[in-house]
Parts: C-alpha cells; structure tokens; sequence
C-alpha cells in the first residue's frame, strides 16, 4: 500500500471541507449582512445568529486549513522496530471479535475513512509479509501497545496480523486525540423485512419523543440509514422566518445515529433471530454528541443521514447529516452510544 497516496487522499478530503466551510461561512456572512436581516426590535436575530454561525464556520476553515498544512509536511517514514509504532505507521489490527482494522497514524485530520486498494498485499502462513515502506513485526504481541490501544477505544487486541484480501477495504486515519473508525459491516448482509419492520416500529411509533418530531425511515443498511422529517408549524423555532428548531435538529440527528448503531449490531448478530436482535435496543444510549449548524433549517422537508464510523463490544460511533430540499447541508453531527 503507498503511504504517498493514502496521504494524497487525506490532501483531497481536507481540500472538500476546507470548500464546504468556505461556503457555509461565505453564506453566514451574506445572511447576517443582508439588509433585509437588519435587527428592527430585540426580537429579530437572523443576522446577529447569522453572524456567530460565520464566525464558526470560518474558525472551522481555519482548522482544517492547518491540518492540510500539517499533512503537506509529514513525511511518513518506514517502519522501525526499534522505535515501535510512531506517526506514519501503517497498522493492521484484530480485535477481540476477530475484526480488521487498518490504521493509518497522521498528524492530524483524525476519523477520516478511506478506501484503499490492498490487491498489492500477499499473506504467508509461514512468513507474513507487508509490502511498501512500512513493515509490521507480525507475531502475536498481547497487550504491547496500550496507549494505541486507549486512543482507538479498541479492547485488548488480541493479536496483530499481516493479513489482507484482495478486495477494497476501509482504512482509518488515526491521530493522538480522535476516534478510530472501523470497517462497516459487509455489504452481502440482507436483513429480513420483520427486522426492518421491527426496527421501524420500534424507532418510529415506541419511542415517542421520534414520533413527536415525525421521523420516518427511509433506508436501513448495516453501515447507514437514512430518514425524513417534515417541515410542521410545531417544529418551528423562529416565527419570523419559519425556520426549523435547532433542537429539532440535534434531537433528530441523535436519534438517526442510534438507529443507525441498532442496524450495524443487528448485522453483526445475523445468526440470531430478528426479535432477539431487536431486544439489544433496550441497551443503546448517548454518551457523547457533537452538532455543527451550518445553514438554517428552512423548508418543506429535510433528508438525514447517519454513518456506522466504528462499531465495537461497548461503545459504537457515527456521523450524521441533515439536508434541506435541495440537498444542502444545514447540518452536521457526531457521536457515540453504549451499546452494552
């Protein structure tokens, strides 16, 4: 696998977020400067709202700025053993569920996903072998790197192993302060309509608060969901401008994150029944959440989205989107759930 293009990935990512932060803060900064939004009582906010929410967006761009600069200058190394693994390690590793992981340690931009050509990688049962710049001690090493261990949320890695398959996998990019991901369930799991429909159920009518708000499932997969809320003069938060609740937003988005945890356990454990699988709902809960507004809620409906960026024994992650009509992104989320 060549370090150079996975970093070249990163590159293009950063570039994409870096675009979309520009925009988001170039379009906060034309609604708060717009004359139509000049405050006419202490009521009117949209411009003064508008004006932090471009202060925001434009430190965000400043960030991912600097990250783009912090990857233009690294220049991963080969692997030393004697130094163990450092920044710029290409890591391979299995859990203790027997899942693979590949890890690529940067200086920054961590939790980003890639996908990565790994045709190039050739497995021996006698002597494994990792191509490239980067070759990993493949013995079984318990417990060895903790600190690898605390800064991926991973369990106590039983082993790691120079294995591959000649197919596209997931790769995360790792840094020292954020999350790893995790490859998502694969794509040949098929879930029964009683499961699906269970599912429904369950999230749309049982749980009250999701029915108050009116999500509606669209699609469940084992690594996303996606779903809709129509626009209700109950969900508005601002009277002037019909503009939807930002908590409707950061409640909405929680609920697709753990529905979408619920579909990827549901896939991991095919091999119990739909009902049983159903059950484990009962153990899911928020631990941490993250919403970044970037637009304000404004029409008919709006489309959601929630990504499985890790799935482990205790604590699942993901990422989420709300988009208006028009595909927009107004905003965006992260978090993690207990899952046992």
């Amino acid at each position: 696998m060549d370090k150079f293009l996975l970093q070249q990935q990163v590159l293009e990512r950063l570039a994409d977020d870096l675009l979309q932060a520009e925009q988001a803060a170039r379009a906060a900064h034309d609604t708060a400067t717009h004359e139509e939004n000049i405050a006419e009582n202490k009521y009117d906010t949209l411009g003064l709202e508008a004006a932090y929410l471009a202060t925001g967006q434009a430190r965000r761009a400043d960030a991912i700025r600097q990250a783009m600069a912090h990857w233009r200058q690294f220049r991963p190394g080969s692997y030393d053993a004697s130094k163990g693994i450092q920044l710029g390690a290409l890591v391979f590793l299995v859990d203790a569920d027997d899942k693979q992981h590949h890890l690529f340690l940067g200086p920054d931009g961590g939790s980003m996903k890639l996908l990565a050509a790994l045709s190039s990688f050739k497995s021996s049962a006698a002597k494994p072998h990792w191509p490239g710049p980067c070759r990993v001690n493949a013995r079984v090493m318990r417990c060895r790197y903790k600190s690898l261990q605390a800064a991926s949320s991973l369990r106590c890695c039983r082993c790691i192993k120079a294995r591959a398959s000649p197919r596209r996998q997931s790769l995360a990019i790792t840094s020292p302060t954020m999350a790893v991901m995790k490859k998502p369930a694969p794509d040949t799991v098929v879930f029964e309509p009683e499961f699906v429909e269970g599912l429904r159920e369950i999230w749309e009518d049982r749980i009250i608060f999701n029915k108050v708000l009116g999500l509606k499932l669209v699609h469940v997969a084992p690594d996303h969901v996606t779903a809709r809320i129509d626009m209700r003069r109950e969900l508005i938060g601002h009277y002037s401008y019909n503009r939807l609740h930002g908590g409707v937003i950061s409640a909405s988005l929680d609920a697709m994150g753990g529905v979408a945890v619920m579909a990827a356990i549901g896939a991991r454990h095919m091999d119990e029944s739909p009902a049983k699988r159903l059950e484990r709902f009962a153990k899911l809960g928020t631990i941490d959440l993250r919403i970044d507004y970037l637009r304000p809620g404004i029409g008919d409906y709006f489309e959601l989205r929630a990504d499985v960026m890790r799935l482990g024994s205790r604590v699942g992650s993901t990422r989420m989107e709300f988009k208006g009509p028009d595909g927009k992104l107004m905003s965006t989320g992260a978090a993690a759930y207990i899952v046992s």
